[in-house]
């Protein structure tokens, strides 16, 4: 099958640093690609580039064989409804004066109240339930402002919302980084469980090699903007992993 996503020989500059350095990767349908790195590794430069949000000074992003880079204006909104992203700080993702109804049924509104394939159809409020109760949260969350909801409440309705549009790709960057730990496992689980029942490919970004294993089928290691590593789940413990991965799992082990 052909790659939901697929990076070429892709270079981002800023002044002397190359922040991505000649990254070439691919993602296939329904799989979830983990990037691990530590801060500055050039992850998250990696991302802004692969949502449209920075040009590379060169090679090429597709989605679906479709290349994204130099598109404007008409094609380069649509392609953006083609991605979604969920972010590390979920206030961050909403407007501080809408309830969480409005923010959540925004991106449908916009579409022309299309309701999603994967829930039953009903009015706007009933598909904002629906949409909610596949992320773990009572429908009494709809009246809300940002202000009122817990951190990992705010990350759920940012999923709902991001899942709701059926993106072709979603990418998760650090998405539990912020929350408690007590929280993470939570989201951790819910994204697994939704990512198997709606067949989403994914690319995963995170500095947590454990949540990384866990949510990612196959992961590659970025270090000064090059990949230095890639690996398939079961082989993360593999003789032939690179020095720098294995500094990464004495981390993870600590």
């Amino acid at each position: 099958m052909s790659p939901v996503l697929e990076i070429r020989d892709l270079v981002k500059t800023y002044g002397d640093v190359r922040a991505v350095d000649g990254v070439s990767l691919t993602v296939g349908p329904g799989e979830c690609l983990g990037i691990v790195g530590e801060s500055g590794s050039g992850k998250s430069t990696l991302a802004r580039c692969l949502l449209t949000l920075e040009r590379p000074d060169s090679g090429d992003v597709l989605l679906e064989g479709r290349s994204l880079v130099g598109l404007r204006g008409g094609a380069l909104k649509e392609s953006r409804q083609r991605l979604q992203v969920v972010f590390q700080n979920p206030a961050s993702s909403f407007n501080s004066k809408l309830t969480m109804f409005e923010s959540l049924m925004e991106p449908l509104r916009i579409r022309g109240d299309v309701c999603p394939s994967f829930v039953d159809p009903g009015t706007p409020r009933e598909v904002a339930v629906r949409l909610l109760d596949l992320v773990q949260l009572p429908k009494s969350v709809l009246d809300r402002k940002p202000g009122e909801l817990s951190g990992g409440e705010k990350q759920r309705v940012a999923i709902a919302r991001a899942i709701s549009v059926e993106p072709t790709l979603m990418v998760f960057d650090e998405p539990t980084a912020s929350l408690d730990v007590s929280i993470q496992a939570r989201v951790l689980n819910l994204l697994q469980d939704l990512k198997d029942r709606l067949g989403i490919s994914a690319v995963f970004i995170s500095h947590d090699l454990s949540a990384v294993q866990f949510m990612s089928e196959r992961s590659i290691v970025l270090r000064g903007g090059r990949i230095v590593d890639e690996f398939h789940r079961d082989e993360l413990f593999d003789d032939g992993r690179d020095s720098y991965t294995r500094e990464l799992i004495r981390l993870f082990e600590d």
